[in-house]
């Protein structure tokens, strides 16, 4: 997952910039085109991806742009949330934390 938002944080930045052929983009498109059960799983976790915006000149468009800034949200807040549950599973298991200040810092702070 790592893996995937570095690829993706480094396409937005470059879409941002009108790169279209960069490098980074490329490589965005590619990952996001693949069928691999990987990046299908992940997709299917973080939203999916409107794939018809990678096709042609679609890539150039602000609409493009938008889902890649999207999915580059859900990404980081997919991983923010499995740090955060890794976190508190340790403290609850430490006994350092109790389970309902685990549910309550989870109903607070799980981004969506």
């Amino acid at each position: 997952m790592e893996n995937m938002q570095f690829i993706i944080t480094e396409a937005v930045r470059h879409l941002q910039m009108q790169e279209y052929s960069d490098p980074s983009v490329t490589n965005a498109v590619k990952l996001l085109l693949s069928k691999s059960k990987a990046v299908c799983e992940i997709q299917a976790d973080i939203g999916g991806f409107d794939t018809s915006l990678l096709k042609g000149d679609r890539i150039e468009s602000e609409d493009a742009l938008k889902e890649f800034k999207r999915l580059e949200t859900r990404i980081n807040n997919k991983l923010d949330n499995t740090k955060l549950g890794n976190e508190l599973a340790k403290s609850f298991y430490k006994g350092t934390i109790s389970k309902e200040a685990v549910e309550l810092i989870l109903r607070t702070n799980w981004k969506r």
